[in-house]
């Protein structure tokens, strides 16, 4: 059986950041006041890229329908089939403080030194952010006002924003890197 080419379309179309639709569930995260729940979108915003790229990489969409697969195991598999290394550290260290919200009702806070530890897992996927003050997210409303700003590299800006923004950030570098062919995608090699 031959292998299948990564489905750059399909990794398109179900990343979280790719339609008004599926953008809903990240600019909930970044706008809300309710940390919890930013970070708990935030995750599942992690885990819909990983599965747009396992679907992508095996060719096939709702890889995961009627499963109970957990997040490690995913990110283990989108591993497997060429999720950069990289990639995989941040996201883990993204579900370390789902982890300690959903398992320790006492921890109201994230921890801004594993937040500062994710931006600079961005930075190295990015180098040329790092000193850039204008990369940040903008939505607007219908008359063209802003709805809602955040700023990278705004140091006063709330973690949770900050852990919003990193996760959408990594979901448009997937996406321009794996469109300009540069990262080394396995295709699945077997039936998927």
């Amino acid at each position: 059986m031959t292998a299948s080419p990564f489905n750059f379309e399909m990794f398109i179309e179900h990343l979280p950041v790719t339609s008004i639709e599926r953008m809903e569930l990240v600019k909930s995260a970044l706008s809300t006041l309710d940390v919890i729940g930013s970070v708990l979108r935030t995750h599942l915003a992690a885990e819909q890229i990983i599965e747009a790229w396992i679907y992508a990489a095996c060719n096939r969409a709702n890889f995961f329908a009627n499963t109970s697969t957990i997040f490690a195991a995913k990110r283990k598999i989108a591993v497997n089939l060429g999720l950069p290394n990289a990639v995989s550290e941040l996201f883990h260290n993204v579900a370390r403080i789902r982890n300690r919200f959903a398992h320790n009702q006492s921890v109201t806070e994230i921890d801004a030194e594993l937040v500062a530890k994710i931006k600079e897992q961005l930075f190295s996927l990015m180098p040329e952010w790092r000193h850039d003050p204008d990369i940040g997210i903008t939505f607007f409303r219908k008359d063209g006002s802003t709805e809602f700003e955040a700023r990278l590299n705004d140091p006063n800006q709330p973690p949770h924003v900050m852990l919003a923004m990193i996760v959408s950030f990594v979901a448009l570098f997937l996406a321009n890197k794996t469109k300009e062919k540069h990262l080394s995608i396995k295709p699945c090699s077997y039936p998927c």
